[in-house]
């Protein structure tokens, strides 16, 4: 079966959102401040009950394909640092593993 022709979404799993982490090229240390970011709004989005992930295959599509950053109307100096799916869970857990506490030596 060719994935192509079906629409099956196996990258974005469907998510209803995606955000671009994006900046000039010229900029010092793109990749870090978007990945930087990135994680926050992981943790923002987590606190309205959210969940996501890392578009990590989306952003070397990017890199290899200025298609998808046109169609997201990026500048044209502006490459794709990070990329985040969001969208509220199918799922939830809300058992957790019990764990013993870490015996930590702590130095200082």
């Amino acid at each position: 079966m060719d994935i192509l022709k079906t629409g099956e979404d196996l990258i974005l799993c469907d998510a209803p959102l995606f955000i671009a982490f994006h900046a000039e090229e010229s900029i010092g240390f793109p990749a870090e401040n978007a990945n930087i970011a990135l994680s926050y709004a992981m943790l923002a989005g987590m606190s309205y009950g959210l969940g996501s992930f890392y578009t990590g295959f989306v952003v070397m599509a990017c890199r290899s394909d200025r298609a998808i950053p046109q169609l997201l109307s990026l500048p044209d100096n502006h490459q794709i640092y990070g990329g985040l799916a969001m969208g509220y869970p199918k799922f939830g857990y809300n058992n957790w593993i019990e764990r013993k506490t870490p015996n930590v030596k702590w130095i200082m």
